[in-house]
Order: C-alpha cells, then structure tokens, then sequence
C-alpha cells in the first residue's frame, strides 16, 4: 500500500472516530430470545442482512439467512439477525420479516449504513442493514464485547479505489462499537 493512500486511511479513520453516533430513542425492537439470551449470559451472534436484501438472489438469500440462524444455534449462540421493518429498527427478526426482506417483490427496501439510519428510520423504510449499520445498532442492544457480528463481506473483495471508503465506515463503526466480527467471502 503507498504511504499516500496509508496516510488517507489514518486520517480519514481518525476523523471519522471522533464523531459520535446514538441511537437513544430509535424505535428498536428486541426479540424476546435476543432478550432473554442478553439477560442470562448466553453467547448472542449478531447477522447483516444487507446481504439477504441486496446482495443474494432470491431464493437463496432468505435458505442462506436460515442455514447461518441455524448454524449459529447448532454452535450454541442465540442469532440476532438485524434489519429494519417500515421504520423500527428489529434485533432478532422473525421470520415473516427476514422473509418479506428477502422478498424481490417487495419494492422499497433499501440497503442502510450507520449514516442512513435516521433517515430510514424517519421515513418508515424497511431494509437490510450494512455491516457498520449492525454494528452500531448490536452495541447499542447490548450485545457484548465478547459477541460477534457475522458479515457476508470480506476485505480483499474491495481492493480497488473504494478501498478507503470501505474501510472508513466499517472499521470505525467496530472500533467504536467494540464487537469482533466473522466474515465468509467466496
């Protein structure tokens, strides 16, 4: 990597870190397995499903949304597949909602980032969330520290010039929301 482009990347991560981001009154909806599993200690795994909405056909996204929730709950963890539904943000869909997000005739749905939260939320959309949107909605759920974020997507998919754009929304929202994170890429 040229120190110019190393030198972007620090300083667009430093800038970025500093901002500070809530969601102290988002309409947010636990499911009562997320919630149970947080208050007795049992391990809870964080899912994106920008994936399921934006980027597997259907109907392979809603079987692979499925067989990672089940591989999760044969590893001895509780999913928390995370996605917003007409403008409430959900932590552990159910799965009429993760169905009618993978649903390619249900028009709409957008693809949402930490930074287009607000506005989904506001307008009442439904979407798939980012792996920086999961994060920061997990943290402020209360998933732990010592819980993880499953993403679809990997680095090395995005060695181009949307390398610094990839890294400034995704490293600043794990470092800030301080969860470790498990990726599969093909």
């Amino acid at each position: 990597m040229s120190r110019l482009l190393a030198r972007r990347i620090s300083s667009n991560l430093a800038r970025l870190s500093t901002r500070a981001f809530s969601l102290s009154g988002a309409p947010i909806d636990i499911s009562p397995e997320v919630k149970d599993a947080l208050n007795t200690g049992r391990p809870v795994v964080a899912l994106e499903t920008a994936i399921v909405t934006h980027g597997l056909p259907y109907p392979i996204n809603l079987e692979t949304a499925l067989e990672v929730e089940g591989q999760v709950r044969a590893g001895g963890a509780v999913p928390a597949t995370i996605g917003v539904v007409d403008g409430r943000i959900a932590v552990g869909l159910e799965k009429a909602q993760l169905e009618m997000l993978a649903d390619p005739n249900v028009v709409g749905k957008v693809k949402m980032s930490r930074r287009d939260l607000a506005v989904a939320v506001g307008l009442k959309k439904s979407g798939g969330t980012t792996i920086a949107g999961t994060s920061v909605i997990a943290a402020t759920a209360g998933i732990p520290v010592s819980e993880f974020l499953v993403s679809g997507a990997a680095p090395e998919r995005y060695l181009s010039a949307d390398l610094l754009n990839w890294w400034s929304g995704r490293c600043s929202s794990w470092w800030r929301s301080q969860l470790g994170r498990l990726c599969g890429s093909n």
